[in-house]
């Protein structure tokens, strides 16, 4: 009877952990939203070919965490709504953003990526939510290790719009540039020659040492010695 509850007991133990483990492995699957700076900026494009009625806006939505660090790859999350097409607006085609960051006593900005959609999209489209992953050096930021500077973001939107004017089919271009509200910081990496551990490397060695410690916890549990049986007579 000792051995069976024993036994039974090292199971529970086993069950338990395995339940800790699949808790751990979803944790480190979910993306990190705490910390990130959440904002929208709108695009208002009016055209001189009409009365003023013919108007377009489209509204960009973005987090970005407000610590950004040189050498580790950070993704940047954004969606882009067209909130707005009346008049003589119809639809859009080709959209596309050019994402920069500029940094201080730099002249050129730090870091440039280009996102595009060709899908004919109507009012109330959202494109996204997309990822920009932003990734620069020390070197291409001008900065020496421990140090830091403000950055800034700035979203460029092109795109083609649908007129349904009849003397005036085409297709016409608008586009517009923005800054990402937010107050930005870029930290240089403590040794450019190391490469910082990220935050998912550092979610796997976590999960890692709870299961060496979990494993031999249930080891143990498992194989401890029985009481001894009552002595043969």
């Amino acid at each position: 009877m000792v051995s069976g509850a024993s036994g039974k007991s090292s199971w529970m133990v086993i069950k338990l952990f395995a339940c800790f483990v699949m808790f751990m492995l979803a944790m480190a699957v979910v993306p990190r939203t705490a910390g990130l700076t959440t904002g929208s900026v709108m695009y208002t494009f009016g055209n001189a070919l009409d009365d003023g009625d013919s108007i377009s806006e489209y509204t960009l939505f973005y987090k970005i965490p407000p610590v950004l660090q040189t050498g580790v790859p950070t993704n940047i999350t954004m969606y882009l709504y067209i909130t707005e097409l009346t008049g003589w607006k119809y639809y859009v085609n080709n959209m596309y953003l050019i994402i920069t960051a500029q940094v201080p006593g730099e002249q050129n900005a730090v870091f440039t990526q280009k996102i595009e959609n060709n899908i004919t999209s109507y009012q109330g489209y959202r494109w996204g939510p997309f990822n920009v992953t932003f990734d620069v050096t020390n070197s291409q930021a001008g900065l020496s290790p421990g140090q830091g500077k403000p950055i800034s973001f700035y979203a460029d939107l092109t795109a083609a719009e649908q007129w349904i004017d009849p003397y005036y089919y085409v297709l016409v271009p608008v586009e517009g540039s923005m800054q990402l509200t937010g107050d930005y910081s870029l930290q240089a990496s403590a040794a450019p020659s190391s490469a910082p551990v990220s935050h998912h490397d550092a979610t796997a060695i976590a999960i890692g040492a709870v299961l060496v410690a979990g494993l031999t916890i249930a080891v143990l549990a498992t194989t401890r010695k029985k009481p001894p049986s009552a002595a043969a007579t």
